[in-house]
């Protein structure tokens, strides 16, 4: 890792002092797709837009390769593990920002149970997400609601949640 980097001659330590400072930065700045979404009032659309976006992000190979790698090594490195953390975080505040304009926030198991069955599909199913397969992530709740008949405004989720508002907004 100590070969000068590109024609620059700085070695590539000195640019990311860590293996996963270099992979946190490929993830975060990977490709521009040219898929991420504008912030938006209707909270379903804009959960699919992103959910749309982290799919195409995640299906560059070399993004795709840095993620795992960082969730591989967060277990026994720290570097990796911090990595990890801000990386979430960071797409936990953008999220968040993307929904300003709809006077919604997310809670952090909130943004869990909406990426999770995203990155579920991809990394541990090996299947495909189709836009099919996100349209029933975001609805989800909506089927929550209908399915447990329970008199409660938003099935299982608290009311003035995100995933309450999804449910009701559909």
């Amino acid at each position: 890792m100590s070969r000068p980097f590109c024609s620059s001659g700085l070695p590539l330590y000195r640019h990311w002092p860590t293996r996963a400072a270099l992979l946190f930065d490929l993830v975060l700045e990977g490709p521009d797709l040219g898929t991420y979404p504008e912030p938006g009032s209707a909270v379903g659309a804009v959960a699919t837009a992103w959910l749309k976006s982290l799919r195409a992000g995640v299906s560059v190979p070399a993004v795709r390769t840095a993620a795992l790698a960082v969730t591989a090594q967060a277990d026994h490195d720290p570097d990796s593990a911090r990595a990890l953390v801000r990386i979430g975080e960071d797409r936990y505040a953008g999220f968040n920002r993307l929904l300003e304009p709809s006077g919604v926030q997310i809670s952090d198991d909130e943004f869990t149970l909406l990426y999770g069955p995203v990155l579920a599909r991809l990394f541990l199913d090996r299947g495909q997400v189709t836009d099919a397969f996100i349209d029933a992530v975001v609805a989800q709740s909506k089927s929550q609601e209908t399915a447990a008949g329970s008199g409660r405004q938003c099935g299982d989720w608290p009311h003035g949640s995100f995933m309450c508002w999804v449910a009701r907004a559909l």
